[in-house]
Protein backbone atom coordinates (compact mmCIF):
# COMPACT_ATOMS: atom_id res chain seq x y z
CA UNK A 1 0.00 0.00 0.00
CA UNK A 2 2.03 3.01 1.15
CA UNK A 3 5.72 2.91 0.39
CA UNK A 4 6.68 2.62 4.07
CA UNK A 5 4.80 -0.59 4.63
CA UNK A 6 6.40 -3.97 4.48
CA UNK A 7 3.42 -5.83 3.07
CA UNK A 8 2.78 -5.80 -0.65
CA UNK A 9 -0.29 -6.72 -2.61
CA UNK A 10 -0.99 -9.39 -5.14
CA UNK A 11 -3.95 -8.68 -7.38
CA UNK A 12 -6.71 -11.24 -7.82
CA UNK A 13 -9.15 -11.09 -10.65
CA UNK A 14 -12.57 -12.03 -9.47
CA UNK A 15 -13.62 -14.86 -11.77
CA UNK A 16 -16.38 -17.38 -11.45
CA UNK A 17 -15.45 -20.81 -10.14
CA UNK A 18 -16.33 -23.39 -12.76
CA UNK A 19 -18.73 -26.20 -12.11
CA UNK A 20 -16.87 -29.34 -13.13
CA UNK A 21 -18.78 -31.60 -15.42
CA UNK A 22 -17.97 -34.70 -17.37
CA UNK A 23 -15.16 -36.95 -16.17
CA UNK A 24 -12.56 -36.39 -13.51
CA UNK A 25 -10.40 -34.39 -15.93
CA UNK A 26 -12.87 -31.50 -15.89
CA UNK A 27 -11.12 -28.34 -14.77
CA UNK A 28 -12.03 -25.11 -13.16
CA UNK A 29 -10.97 -21.74 -14.48
CA UNK A 30 -7.69 -20.00 -13.75
CA UNK A 31 -6.77 -16.64 -12.39
CA UNK A 32 -4.68 -13.84 -13.68
CA UNK A 33 -1.67 -12.60 -11.81
CA UNK A 34 -3.76 -12.78 -8.68
CA UNK A 35 -4.78 -16.51 -8.80
CA UNK A 36 -5.94 -19.27 -11.08
CA UNK A 37 -9.50 -20.13 -12.11
CA UNK A 38 -10.05 -23.06 -9.89
CA UNK A 39 -11.97 -21.98 -6.85
CA UNK A 40 -8.78 -21.76 -4.86
CA UNK A 41 -7.31 -18.61 -3.46
CA UNK A 42 -7.25 -15.42 -5.16
CA UNK A 43 -4.63 -13.47 -10.28
CA UNK A 44 -1.51 -11.38 -11.23
CA UNK A 45 -2.75 -8.65 -13.38
CA UNK A 46 -0.60 -5.66 -13.22
CA UNK A 47 1.20 -3.99 -10.40
CA UNK A 48 -0.05 -2.56 -7.17
CA UNK A 49 1.58 0.37 -5.51
CA UNK A 50 3.54 0.30 -2.32
CA UNK A 51 6.49 -1.96 -1.72
CA UNK A 52 6.35 -3.45 -5.16
CA UNK A 53 3.41 -4.79 -7.09
CA UNK A 54 2.66 -8.37 -7.73
CA UNK A 55 0.67 -9.88 -10.54
CA UNK A 56 -3.01 -10.40 -10.02
CA UNK A 57 -3.98 -13.69 -8.44
CA UNK A 58 -7.32 -14.82 -9.53
CA UNK A 59 -9.27 -17.01 -7.29
CA UNK A 60 -12.31 -18.67 -6.00
CA UNK A 61 -14.35 -18.08 -2.92
CA UNK A 62 -12.73 -15.32 -0.88
CA UNK A 63 -15.02 -16.06 2.02
CA UNK A 64 -13.17 -19.28 2.77
CA UNK A 65 -9.57 -19.71 3.84
CA UNK A 66 -7.32 -16.86 4.82
CA UNK A 67 -6.70 -15.59 8.27
CA UNK A 68 -10.17 -14.54 9.23
CA UNK A 69 -10.67 -10.89 9.98
CA UNK A 70 -13.66 -8.65 10.42
CA UNK A 71 -14.09 -6.92 7.07
CA UNK A 72 -17.11 -9.04 6.30
CA UNK A 73 -20.59 -8.05 5.17
CA UNK A 74 -21.32 -4.41 5.95
CA UNK A 75 -24.13 -1.92 5.54
CA UNK A 76 -24.85 -1.26 1.87
CA UNK A 77 -23.13 -4.44 0.69
CA UNK A 78 -24.49 -7.97 1.09
CA UNK A 79 -21.14 -9.56 0.22
CA UNK A 80 -17.79 -9.89 1.97
CA UNK A 81 -15.57 -7.01 0.89
CA UNK A 82 -12.40 -7.82 2.87
CA UNK A 83 -11.06 -9.97 5.69
CA UNK A 84 -8.52 -7.41 6.94
CA UNK A 85 -9.24 -6.83 10.66
CA UNK A 86 -9.84 -3.32 11.98
CA UNK A 87 -7.15 -1.53 13.95
CA UNK A 88 -7.58 1.02 16.73
CA UNK A 89 -9.47 3.37 14.39
CA UNK A 90 -12.07 0.63 13.79
CA UNK A 91 -12.65 1.82 10.23
CA UNK A 92 -14.10 -0.17 7.34
CA UNK A 93 -12.46 -0.15 3.91
CA UNK A 94 -15.72 -0.13 1.94
CA UNK A 95 -17.64 2.29 4.17
CA UNK A 96 -14.65 4.67 4.56
CA UNK A 97 -16.01 5.67 7.95
CA UNK A 98 -13.01 7.30 9.63
CA UNK A 99 -13.83 9.71 12.48
CA UNK A 100 -12.42 12.48 10.30
CA UNK A 101 -14.38 12.17 7.02
CA UNK A 102 -11.42 13.60 5.10
CA UNK A 103 -9.20 10.66 6.13
CA UNK A 104 -8.86 7.39 4.21
CA UNK A 105 -9.41 3.97 5.73
CA UNK A 106 -6.36 2.09 4.48
CA UNK A 107 -4.31 -1.03 5.28
CA UNK A 108 -1.06 -1.01 7.22
CA UNK A 109 1.22 -3.62 8.73
CA UNK A 110 0.64 -3.67 12.49
CA UNK A 111 3.64 -5.91 13.20
CA UNK A 112 6.43 -5.22 10.68
CA UNK A 113 9.17 -6.56 12.95
CA UNK A 114 7.89 -10.11 13.37
CA UNK A 115 5.68 -10.67 10.36
CA UNK A 116 2.99 -9.20 8.17
CA UNK A 117 -0.17 -8.53 10.19
CA UNK A 118 -2.43 -6.17 8.25
CA UNK A 119 -5.10 -4.00 9.85
CA UNK A 120 -7.23 -1.07 8.76
CA UNK A 121 -6.15 2.39 9.86
CA UNK A 122 -7.20 5.98 9.13
CA UNK A 123 -4.60 8.00 7.22
CA UNK A 124 -4.47 11.46 5.66
CA UNK A 125 -4.41 11.13 1.88
CA UNK A 126 -3.52 14.19 -0.22
CA UNK A 127 -2.90 12.65 -3.64
CA UNK A 128 -4.34 14.17 -6.80
CA UNK A 129 -5.21 11.10 -8.89
CA UNK A 130 -8.91 10.21 -9.10
CA UNK A 131 -10.74 6.92 -9.76
CA UNK A 132 -9.21 5.11 -12.73
CA UNK A 133 -6.23 7.48 -12.97
CA UNK A 134 -2.74 6.00 -13.21
CA UNK A 135 -0.79 5.42 -10.01
CA UNK A 136 2.28 3.63 -8.71
CA UNK A 137 1.47 3.97 -5.01
CA UNK A 138 -1.62 4.65 -2.92
CA UNK A 139 -0.25 8.02 -1.75
CA UNK A 140 -0.72 9.34 -5.28
CA UNK A 141 -4.50 8.82 -5.07
CA UNK A 142 -7.20 11.05 -3.67
CA UNK A 143 -8.85 10.44 -0.32
CA UNK A 144 -10.81 7.16 0.05
CA UNK A 145 -8.87 5.52 -2.81
CA UNK A 146 -5.96 3.08 -3.03
CA UNK A 147 -3.77 1.89 -5.92
CA UNK A 148 -4.82 -1.34 -7.65
CA UNK A 149 -3.28 -2.55 -10.93
CA UNK A 150 -1.74 0.90 -11.50
CA UNK A 151 -5.10 2.66 -11.19
CA UNK A 152 -6.57 4.58 -8.27
CA UNK A 153 -9.48 2.53 -6.98
CA UNK A 154 -12.09 2.63 -4.23
CA UNK A 155 -12.41 -0.36 -1.93
CA UNK A 156 -15.47 -1.78 -3.66
CA UNK A 157 -18.44 -4.12 -3.35
CA UNK A 158 -19.60 -6.19 -6.37
CA UNK A 159 -23.20 -5.81 -5.20
CA UNK A 160 -22.92 -2.01 -5.31
CA UNK A 161 -22.85 -0.94 -8.99
CA UNK A 162 -21.71 2.56 -8.03
CA UNK A 163 -18.83 1.60 -5.77
CA UNK A 164 -16.19 1.75 -8.53
CA UNK A 165 -17.20 5.15 -9.90
CA UNK A 166 -17.04 4.09 -13.54
CA UNK A 167 -15.01 0.91 -13.14
CA UNK A 168 -15.93 -2.66 -12.34
CA UNK A 169 -15.51 -4.42 -8.98
CA UNK A 170 -13.60 -7.28 -10.59
CA UNK A 171 -10.49 -7.77 -8.47
CA UNK A 172 -9.79 -9.69 -5.30
CA UNK A 173 -6.58 -8.05 -4.13
CA UNK A 174 -4.54 -10.59 -2.16
CA UNK A 175 -2.07 -9.18 0.35
CA UNK A 176 1.37 -10.76 0.26
CA UNK A 177 4.29 -10.27 2.60
CA UNK A 178 7.66 -8.68 1.80
CA UNK A 179 8.75 -11.97 0.26
CA UNK A 180 5.62 -11.93 -1.94
CA UNK A 181 4.20 -14.93 -0.13
CA UNK A 182 0.40 -15.04 0.28
CA UNK A 183 -0.91 -14.03 3.69
CA UNK A 184 -4.54 -15.06 3.24
CA UNK A 185 -5.77 -11.46 3.64
CA UNK A 186 -7.60 -9.72 0.79
CA UNK A 187 -9.90 -6.90 -0.24
CA UNK A 188 -11.97 -6.10 -3.31
CA UNK A 189 -10.76 -3.53 -5.83
CA UNK A 190 -11.86 -2.01 -9.11
CA UNK A 191 -10.79 -2.69 -12.68
CA UNK A 192 -10.66 0.15 -15.18
CA UNK A 193 -8.99 -1.93 -17.89
CA UNK A 194 -10.13 -1.61 -21.50
CA UNK A 195 -12.00 -4.55 -22.99
CA UNK A 196 -10.38 -6.52 -25.79
CA UNK A 197 -10.91 -9.23 -28.42
CA UNK A 198 -9.34 -12.65 -28.02
CA UNK A 199 -7.04 -13.81 -30.83
CA UNK A 200 -6.37 -10.26 -32.09
CA UNK A 201 -2.69 -9.36 -31.47
CA UNK A 202 -3.48 -5.66 -31.97
CA UNK A 203 -6.44 -5.43 -29.60
CA UNK A 204 -4.36 -4.18 -26.63
CA UNK A 205 -1.42 -1.85 -26.19
CA UNK A 206 1.98 -3.48 -26.91
CA UNK A 207 2.74 -3.95 -23.20
CA UNK A 208 -0.60 -5.63 -22.44
CA UNK A 209 -2.31 -8.94 -23.19
CA UNK A 210 -5.98 -9.84 -23.57
CA UNK A 211 -7.19 -11.91 -20.61
CA UNK A 212 -10.52 -13.13 -19.28
CA UNK A 213 -11.62 -10.68 -16.57
CA UNK A 214 -14.80 -12.43 -15.50
CA UNK A 215 -17.54 -14.43 -17.20
CA UNK A 216 -18.10 -12.77 -20.57
CA UNK A 217 -15.63 -9.99 -19.77
CA UNK A 218 -12.18 -9.44 -21.27
CA UNK A 219 -9.55 -6.87 -20.28
CA UNK A 220 -6.21 -5.57 -21.48
CA UNK A 221 -3.82 -6.30 -18.59
CA UNK A 222 -0.01 -6.17 -18.39
CA UNK A 223 1.58 -9.62 -18.04
CA UNK A 224 3.00 -10.39 -14.60
CA UNK A 225 6.35 -11.25 -16.19
CA UNK A 226 8.15 -11.06 -19.53
CA UNK A 227 8.48 -13.41 -21.23
CA UNK A 228 5.18 -14.94 -20.22
CA UNK A 229 4.88 -18.60 -19.28
CA UNK A 230 4.38 -21.01 -22.18
CA UNK A 231 1.49 -23.39 -22.73
CA UNK A 232 1.46 -26.24 -20.19
CA UNK A 233 3.75 -24.51 -17.67
CA UNK A 234 2.63 -24.33 -14.04
CA UNK A 235 1.20 -20.91 -13.16
CA UNK A 236 -0.24 -18.97 -10.24
CA UNK A 237 -1.88 -16.08 -12.06
CA UNK A 238 -3.82 -15.62 -15.27
CA UNK A 239 -1.46 -12.93 -16.49
CA UNK A 240 1.50 -15.24 -15.94
CA UNK A 241 0.42 -16.71 -19.29
CA UNK A 242 0.55 -15.66 -22.93
CA UNK A 243 -1.93 -13.40 -24.70
CA UNK A 244 -5.38 -15.02 -25.09
CA UNK A 245 -4.44 -17.68 -22.54
CA UNK A 246 -5.72 -18.73 -19.14
CA UNK A 247 -4.21 -20.19 -15.95
CA UNK A 248 -6.45 -23.17 -15.29
CA UNK A 249 -6.55 -26.40 -13.33
CA UNK A 250 -8.54 -28.52 -10.89
CA UNK A 251 -6.75 -26.78 -8.01
CA UNK A 252 -4.51 -23.76 -7.70
CA UNK A 253 -1.47 -26.00 -7.17
CA UNK A 254 -2.25 -27.92 -10.36
CA UNK A 255 -2.99 -24.92 -12.58
CA UNK A 256 -1.14 -24.53 -15.88
CA UNK A 257 -1.25 -22.07 -18.77
CA UNK A 258 -3.59 -23.07 -21.60
CA UNK A 259 -4.54 -21.22 -24.77
CA UNK A 260 -8.06 -19.99 -25.25
CA UNK A 261 -9.60 -21.40 -28.42
CA UNK A 262 -12.59 -21.12 -30.73
CA UNK A 263 -14.47 -24.28 -31.60
CA UNK A 264 -13.67 -25.40 -35.14
CA UNK A 265 -10.76 -23.00 -35.64
CA UNK A 266 -7.72 -24.23 -37.55
CA UNK A 267 -5.68 -21.12 -36.71
CA UNK A 268 -2.41 -21.21 -34.84
CA UNK A 269 -2.45 -21.54 -31.02
CA UNK A 270 -3.07 -18.10 -29.58
CA UNK A 271 -5.10 -17.09 -32.61
CA UNK A 272 -8.03 -19.40 -31.93
CA UNK A 273 -6.63 -22.85 -32.64
CA UNK A 274 -5.05 -25.46 -30.34
CA UNK A 275 -1.66 -27.18 -30.30
CA UNK A 276 -1.47 -30.64 -31.84
CA UNK A 277 -3.09 -33.24 -29.62
CA UNK A 278 -5.32 -30.73 -27.79
CA UNK A 279 -9.01 -30.03 -28.30
CA UNK A 280 -11.14 -26.99 -27.58
CA UNK A 281 -12.95 -27.63 -24.29
CA UNK A 282 -16.04 -25.45 -23.77
CA UNK A 283 -17.75 -27.74 -21.25
CA UNK A 284 -15.57 -27.64 -18.14
CA UNK A 285 -15.37 -23.88 -17.75
CA UNK A 286 -17.78 -21.17 -18.89
CA UNK A 287 -15.91 -18.25 -20.41
CA UNK A 288 -19.16 -16.45 -21.12
CA UNK A 289 -18.42 -16.42 -24.84
CA UNK A 290 -20.15 -18.77 -27.29
CA UNK A 291 -17.79 -21.37 -28.79
CA UNK A 292 -14.74 -20.06 -26.87
CA UNK A 293 -13.06 -22.36 -24.37
CA UNK A 294 -9.54 -23.51 -23.55
CA UNK A 295 -7.23 -26.02 -25.21
CA UNK A 296 -7.36 -29.29 -23.30
CA UNK A 297 -4.83 -32.13 -23.82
Amino acid sequence: MQNSRSGVLGLTLLLVTSAACGDSSSQGGGGAGAGSNNGADGQGAGNTGGDGGAGANQGGDPTTGGNGGSGGIVEGCDMDVSNVPPGDDNCNLYLQNCPNPADTCEIEDSDPMTGFQPQTVCVNRTGLQGPGDNCNAADECQAHLTCVANACSPFCCPADPNSCLGGECAFDVDLVDKNKEPTGFWFKGCSYAASCDFFDPDTCDPDENCYLNGTGITACIPPSQVPELADGVSCDNLNDCLDSSICIGPTKAESVCRYHCQVGSSAQPGLGGCPNGQTCNTESFDTGFADIGFCDP
